[in-house]
């Protein structure tokens, strides 16, 4: 019996010196992922904007992006941030046409008539907004503004 208490109390320390509370975010890395998360959400704010104005405001983008969870709403950035990521996503607008207007006839000469006859023009919104999200011009405003 005296031997199981003393195996009892030799585990339970075991136990008790092994098993340690996980460590804090230190203040530093907590401030860094703050930024880092302030800085994709005035990202996602531009994107969200070049998809608007690029599809026209129509209900159906509406709809999908007030569905869409992927932003924060407590207007942490700021309405001076807001704004200038809504105008750096609106600005994509002619961009957007531009490049439509280049690519279509391109990626059109290269079809059978039959295909060529069956193919959908438009804009390529999508594409676009991307290149804005993933860009260095974006991320390097955003991280300029963001501080």
């Amino acid at each position: 019996m005296a031997i199981l208490k003393v195996l009892f109390c030799f585990i339970l320390l075991i136990i008790l010196f092994h098993c340690t509370v996980p460590k804090q975010m230190s203040k530093n890395s907590f401030k860094q992922n703050y930024k880092e998360s302030c800085i994709l959400e005035f990202k996602l704010a531009a994107f969200r904007k070049c998809l608007r104005c690029g599809y026209n405001n129509n209900a159906e983008i509406n709809s999908i992006l007030k569905s869409d969870r992927s932003h924060v709403s407590d207007f942490r950035l700021g309405l001076e941030n807001y704004k200038l990521a809504d105008s750096i996503g609106k600005a994509q607008i002619p961009k957007i046409i531009a490049d439509s207007i280049k690519l279509n006839p391109l990626w059109i000469q290269h079809l059978d008539s039959v295909d060529a006859d069956n193919a959908i023009l438009g804009n390529y919104v999508l594409k676009n907004c991307l290149s804005l999200y993933t860009s260095n011009y974006l991320d390097s405003i955003a991280r300029i503004k963001i501080k």
